[in-house]
């Protein structure tokens, strides 16, 4: 028995018939309707701002647009981590949204996790 080829939305699977229909079984095993698929909303993301406010209310208080801050300094970096803090806390994006900002494109979701949480710290360090 000659090898198949499906084309799945996740690429291309390899191997007999028989391997094909097991393979998509088993990856499709968890795939049940959430409330999140339904279109309803969790509770606490009800109550984000706009990032479009978040982002000017940033440029205001820290006198730099964001996409200007000079990352190659250790205060940009500062600057950097709490522009990532208000982005995830006040503006309710994910990091996948904000991996895609200028500022944070050239930092993987680990090291914005990283990122986030010792900004986090020094922050609650300093109250």
């Amino acid at each position: 028995m000659l090898p198949s080829i499906k084309i799945t939305k996740h690429g291309e699977v390899l191997g007999s018939e028989n391997f094909l229909k097991l393979a998509l079984k088993k990856h499709n095993r968890r795939r049940r309707p959430t409330e999140q698929s339904k279109g309803v909303q969790r509770e606490d993301e009800r109550f984000f701002e706009l990032v479009e406010k978040v982002l000017w209310e940033f440029k205001n208080i820290h006198g730099i647009d964001p996409d200007d801050i000079d990352t190659g300094t250790w205060a940009g970096k500062r600057l950097r981590g709490e522009l990532l803090v208000k982005l995830k806390d006040i503006a309710g994006l994910k990091y996948k949204d904000i991996a895609e900002m200028s500022v944070f494109v050239n930092l993987g979701f680990a090291s914005l996790r990283d990122l986030y949480r010792r900004t986090k710290q020094r922050k609650k360090g300093k109250e």
